[in-house]
Order: C-alpha cells, then structure tokens, then sequence
C-alpha cells in the first residue's frame, strides 16, 4: 500500500528548500508521496526538486491552489485568465517536478468568500431537476 502525507505537517509554507526538508522527512517516517501545494510558482525549482525527490524516492502530488486575483471562478473575464495560465503553470512544475498529476481545489480560489456564488440556470434546471439534484443525476 502507498501512503502519502501533505507538506504542511512539516513545514508552514512551500519553497523549494521546504519542500526538500518535508521529504527528508516523509521518507525517514515512510511515506512515499509528498503533496506539494504550489502557491508561488516563483518559489519553486522543479528541475532540483525532480532530483531530490527522485534520489529520496519520494513522487510529489501537487496542488495548485487559486487565490481571489487568479480565480477562475469570477465573473470577472481577466481574473478567470490569470487563473487559467496559473493552472497552465501549475501543471509544467508538476510535469517538470514528476509528479503524476495535479490536484487540491482547482475549480475556485481557496478563500473565505464575502458572497454566495451567482446561480447559473443549467440545462437540467430548465427541465425541472432541482438544483441540489442535478450534480447526483450523472451517478444515479
């Protein structure tokens, strides 16, 4: 069985340096994923990373996590740009770093949000499916 454990456990923030201090540490307890959240992309270097990892044996899972200036979410058409050439960079470091595949909250900005989200009218709602229902119709 694989087991991995968030970098946070160890660590308050992630940097490159962070990141290769929480594998030190995933591996010496056992693990073998490290997740790694990118919130800065400025802060990480992928290519040592990738090395480091490797030689701990230790495969990343990434994260790429939204803030309200880049989420793709908004009704405001340049934030939801940013937010999809973040995910974009997001998943290049992750490619670059080795890791199998990006995840963590992608569809919005992980924040405290001042106001509920605007309703949209799907298809289903037209036809009368109550909008609590119509995301458990697909697996019904």
């Amino acid at each position: 069985m694989r087991t991995s454990i968030h970098s946070y456990v160890w660590v308050s923030d992630w940097t490159t340096e962070n990141g290769l201090a929480a594998a030190e540490r995933a591996m010496q307890f056992g693990f073998d994923h490290l997740v790694a959240p990118l919130r800065d992309h400025a802060t990480v270097q992928s290519e040592r990373l990738a090395r480091e990892f490797s030689r701990l044996g230790i495969v990343p899972l990434v994260t790429s996590t939204l803030r309200p200036e880049n989420d793709i979410s908004s009704t405001n058409a340049g934030i939801r740009q940013r937010g999809i050439a973040y995910h974009l960079e997001s998943l290049r470091i992750a490619q670059d770093m080795g890791a199998p595949h990006v995840g963590g909250v992608l569809y919005s900005a992980l924040h405290r949000y001042d106001r509920p989200p605007l309703r949209r009218t799907s298809r289903r709602q037209r036809k009368g499916c109550p909008w609590w229902l119509s995301g458990l119709r697909r697996w019904v």
